[in-house]
C-alpha cells in the first residue's frame, strides 16, 4: 500500500508540474494579471497533498496509538492554510475564482496519476 502510494505521488507530483505550466501558460495569454493566483492555488494544493501523503505514509508505518489525531491535526492546518490564502485574495472575487482554478488543477493531475498507475 505504502508503495503504491509513494508511486500515486511521485507520478502526481511530475503531472502537476504539466498541468500547472499548461494552465499558467493559458492563464498568461487570457490576463497576466490571475496568474499569481493560479500559481498559488495550484502550489498549494500540491503542498497539501504531499503533507496528506506523507503524513498518512508515517501514520501507516508508525506504531504509535494516537493515529487518528494526528490525521485530523493535519487536515485542520491543511484547511486553515487553504482558507488563509483564500482569504488573502478576497479582494478581487476574480482572483479567488483563479485560485480555486489553480487548487482544482490538482485533481487533474491526481486522475492523470492514478490511471498511470493503474496501467503498470
Amino acid at each position: 500500500m505504502v508503495g503504491d502510494l509513494n508511486g500515486i505521488l511521485k507520478q502526481t507530483f511530475k503531472s502537476s508540474g504539466i498541468i500547472l505550466t499548461t494552465g499558467l501558460i493559458i492563464t498568461y495569454l487570457l490576463n497576466t494579471e490571475y496568474c499569481l493566483p493560479f500559481v498559488l492555488g495550484s502550489v498549494i494544493s500540491v503542498i497539501n497533498f504531499l503533507i496528506s501523503g506523507t503524513v498518512t505514509e508515517k501514520v501507516v508505518k508508525s506504531e504509535i496509538g494516537f493515529k487518528s489525531m494526528m490525521i485530523m491535526v493535519s487536515f485542520v492546518m491543511r484547511i486553515i492554510l487553504i482558507a488563509v490564502v483564500g482569504l488573502l485574495l478576497l479582494q478581487n472575487q476574480y482572483n479567488v475564482i483563479a485560485y480555486i482554478i489553480g487548487y482544482m488543477s490538482n485533481f487533474i493531475s491526481l486522475f492523470m496519476a492514478i490511471k498511470y498507475e493503474e496501467r503498470k
